[in-house]
């Protein structure tokens, strides 16, 4: 196990390398005219800001990586940067939702066939189809999260340091967080820069690689349900933004794929939280789920049941809340 100083050092130097890459990704962008224009789904978006926030944090963490003599193996460096690319596509031509998915899918199936999965119950075939599917839900998860200056930046680094009490990686985790929050200097409300799609994309992906690689994610010779649901407790806020959005849209006769003004952080700030109150119910929470994802694994199975009651109760008690937070514009 690394030293605290040492986990320290790695994130510093990630924090640095993603903050001179997303300045030079932001340049990158505003100069290829890759920008995000006004949104009539998000109020505060009033003004074009360059996307491609996703090309710098990715180079970061590489940079990281590579300088600790730990290069990202072609397992992870692949379907990353695929994700990556897929995001970028999208960003610059809206793919259709069918044609999204079944790329999705496919970087996904790419990724568990060259070894990111875990063993949930050591067969082959349903632990690579469950593998695809923490993949899938994940970068999925962070792509309807994203609509919110510095929040998914704000629940990855929340994630990364659940994950690592877990067990994930501690160098992987490390540097993620800190390319992360180099990322965030410059996402930060009001952002100059977002992820865009290519970038929660990578992040989703490198989410599931610190749940599921067998390298890098949470350890154990095999996925018990326990270790499973802690991780995703670790991952909690974004999960339940992709339950609610789909629940809201459907109860709005809404395809569950169509975008809305219905996500949880809209929903505050149309309750007047600012866009930073919004960060700090979100790192709150999220450090809540994280103490909760290590109660599940480190207590007895009577104490476990009850905290994942009450962290359902928690998640619960939210969604009612918001769901009295109507938006006032849809798309």
């Amino acid at each position: 196990m690394p030293s605290p100083a040492g986990i320290t050092a790695v994130f510093a130097g990630s924090l640095a390398a993603g903050a001179v890459s997303t300045l030079l990704a932001r340049t990158l962008a505003r100069r290829l005219g890759i920008v995000s224009r006004p949104n009539p789904i998000v109020p505060q978006h009033t003004r074009p800001v360059a996307y491609m926030g996703g090309l710098g944090a990715g180079i970061g963490l590489a940079a990281v990586m590579l300088i600790l003599g730990s290069p990202l193996p072609a397992r992870i460096l692949l379907p990353g940067f695929l994700m990556l690319w897929l995001g970028t596509l999208d960003d610059i031509h809206p793919l259709s939702p069918s044609g999204k998915f079944l790329a999705q899918a496919a970087v996904s199936a790419t990724a568990v066939m060259m070894g990111v999965l875990a063993p949930f119950t050591g067969l082959a075939v349903p632990d690579g189809l469950l593998s695809a599917l923490v993949i899938l839900l994940l970068v999925n998860a962070f792509n309807l999260t994203d609509v919110c200056d510095g929040l998914l930046p704000v629940l990855m680094l929340v994630g990364c340091l659940g994950l690592l009490a877990l067990g994930s990686d501690p160098w992987l985790a490390a540097a993620i967080a800190g390319a992360t929050a180099g990322f965030l200097a410059w996402n930060r409300p009001d952002a100059s820069i977002f992820l865009g799609d290519g970038g929660s994309h990578l992040l989703g992906f490198l989410a599931a690689v610190l749940v599921i690689d067998p390298a890098y994610g949470v350890p154990g010779t095999a996925m018990s349900p326990w270790r499973l649901l802690a991780a995703a407790l670790c991952l909690g806020l974004p999960l339940f933004e992709l339950v609610f959005l789909v629940v809201m849209r459907i109860r709005k006769g809404i395809p569950w794929y169509r975008g809305s003004p219905d996500h949880y952080s809209l929903r505050l700030q149309n309750a007047r939280v600012s866009k930073w109150g919004v960060l700090g119910v979100s790192a709150a929470i999220g450090l809540i789920l994280c103490a909760m994802g290590q109660l599940i694994i480190r207590t007895l199975p009577a104490v476990r049941l009850a905290v994942l009651a009450l962290a359902a109760a928690g998640f619960a008690v939210f969604g009612i809340l918001l769901t009295r937070m109507e938006p006032q514009r849809e798309e």
